[in-house]
This record gives structure tokens, C-alpha cells and sequence, in this order.
């Protein structure tokens, strides 16, 4: 399947998740929960890898202590710098801590 940007770009990120908690994690609720925006203020694009042939998606449990590695690709306007984050809808509902990269224009092309 081909899939043409509706944006300016796409930008794909190779992830790695660890679990360090001790109890199981879904993988698929933490990366629904996940976006990339270019405006901290703004809302933001989330993952689309299912709908990528080429993309190493992410799926499954995590138990404590292991590592999953695989991909995050979504559209973005263009921009100097660009935020990988969690979704702040998640924080304001206490699901998640906010943690927010800041990725350079430079690198992310």
C-alpha cells in the first residue's frame, strides 16, 4: 500500500520502550498516546505506522524489565523544530507524566 503526506513531511522515529515498571505494559496504549506537534500549544499527529508497509510497528505487552524496539511515523506541517510527546490530554487526565523532545528541523530531515 502506498500512502502519500497530506503535510509537508513525515517524520519517522526508530523507539525503543523499556519497562521499568512491575507490571505489564501495553505497548498499543502507549503509542496512542504519543504525538508529534511543531506548537507546544497546539494538538499534534499521532502514529500512523499501521498504515505503512515499511514501518516496524509497535504492538503488544511489555513485561518488567524487557525492551521493545520499533518505529513511529506521522505527517507534520513544516517547521524549525518539531516535539515528540505525550499526548497532553493523557496528562491532564493523570494517565502519564508529561515528557516532551524537542527535535531540531536540522535532524529531523
Amino acid at each position: 500500500m502506498t500512502t502519500e503526506a497530506q503535510f509537508d513531511y513525515l517524520i519517522l522515529i526508530d523507539l525503543k520502550l523499556k519497562n521499568t515498571s512491575n507490571h505489564d505494559l501495553d505497548v498499543d496504549d502507549i503509542m496512542t498516546s504519543l504525538e508529534v506537534t511543531d506548537n507546544l500549544e497546539g494538538s499534534g499527529f499521532f502514529d500512523a505506522s499501521p498504515s505503512f508497509d515499511n514501518v516496524e510497528v509497535l504492538t503488544g505487552t511489555i513485561q518488567p524489565g524487557e525492551e521493545v524496539s520499533g518505529q513511529f511515523i506521522t505527517e507534520a506541517y513544516d517547521s524549525e523544530k518539531y516535539y515528540f510527546r505525550e499526548d497532553p490530554g493523557n496528562v491532564a487526565a493523570g494517565g502519564s507524566n508529561q515528557v516532551i523532545w524537542t527535535i531540531p528541523a536540522d535532524e529531523a530531515k
